[in-house]
């Protein structure tokens, strides 16, 4: 139940931050290619550009607030919410009509004068958002740095790791689910508070949380690879060695995929959020996650009850006729 309560009001906070004007709410994600609305299209909810580009001409509009964090975004339409800049590329055309704030705090400004912003120009002390590396050479530390904290991680934290990996492994949807409720809220709250200097270090240690978690679910998965890879191919190898092999060979894998030019960024998203799902539903590897069971057949979907069977006392002999022990 503590799961369940903790995905309502993760949806509720969701629902809260991408609410059109009409009561219609959704989220867009722009994380590869180009984008553009047709002219007279509308766009509810909250629209977040990680990479790619996105283009809002004249005609257009998007009922809710507007997150660029990567790539580029032209706007020369409307946008009923708050605009906020934080990496990237922002073009506002002279026909772009921003009804709420515009909130900068990294990336580039291309301000046409004829713009209009009804709210405020807020420009923060924000730390930039690290470009990600696509030299061959970078891709391969990371991956070696993954090797190196799957040896430390299966050295200290072997139960917790274990948990983890059996969360990405045998509830993969439910991990991924989880971490992009927990990432869209996170990135919103985060957001927000970014602009306030008093909070910037809580920024820094949510953005660092982050990153461990992603880190910290990169390796579970490495080290349930290389021990699946040890059974089969019959190695006689340790688990420390094992994860560190497995783990390297899930770093270069994403390496691989981010070299891919359509594809290669959504895969590598779709890892992240699931490594961060399995380690929120497992609390960093403090205990196993097991959903609940619910039998298909029962009525209204009740959970199902387990029977236990107590051994029942053996019957008394009939008369006339005595058991082994009967004599004593």
């Amino acid at each position: 139940m503590r799961h369940w309560r903790l995905l309502l009001m993760m949806l509720l906070l969701l629902g809260l931050s991408a609410c059109g004007t009409d009561g219609r709410s959704s989220l867009t994600l722009i994380s590869e290619g180009s984008h553009t609305l047709q002219e007279g299209e509308t766009l509810y909810g909250a629209l977040v550009v990680l990479h790619g580009q996105i283009v809002v001409p004249l005609g257009s509009a998007v009922q809710g607030p507007f997150f660029v964090l990567g790539g580029t975004a032209v706007i020369d339409g409307l946008i009923s919410g708050d605009v906020t800049l934080l990496d990237g590329t922002l073009r506002l055309g002279p026909h772009a009509h921003v009804e709420g704030n515009l909130e900068v705090g990294g990336g580039t400004l291309e301000q046409a004068p004829e713009a209009s912003i009804d709210g405020a120009t807020h420009t923060g002390v924000l730390l930039p958002a690290p470009a990600p590396g696509n030299q061959p050479g970078w891709l391969v530390l990371q991956s070696l740095g993954l090797a190196l904290l799957a040896a430390l991680l299966v050295r200290y934290l072997p139960r917790s790791l274990a948990h983890v990996g059996d969360a990405m492994v045998h509830h993969p949807i439910v991990a991924g689910a989880m971490g992009l409720l927990a990432g869209v809220v996170g990135v919103a709250l985060l957001v927000l508070m970014a602009f306030t200097l008093i909070l910037i270090p809580v920024v820094v240690t949510g953005l660092l949380l982050v990153g461990i978690a992603v880190a910290v679910g990169l390796v579970a998965l490495g080290d349930a690879l290389g021990q699946a890879l040890t059974r089969w191919q019959g190695w006689r190898l340790r688990r420390t060695p094992a994860a560190m092999l497995g783990t390297l060979f899930v770093g270069l894998a994403l390496a691989l995929l981010q070299l891919l030019p359509q594809v290669g960024g959504s895969l590598s998203l779709v890892a992240a959020l699931i490594s961060f799902g399995a380690v929120i539903l497992t609390r960093f590897g403090q205990q196993p996650f097991v959903p609940e069971e619910v039998d298909a057949a029962g009525a209204g979907g009740h959970p199902r009850e387990h029977h236990h069977s107590h051994p029942q006392p053996a019957a008394a002999p009939p008369p006339g006729k005595s058991g082994p022990a009967a004599g004593w």
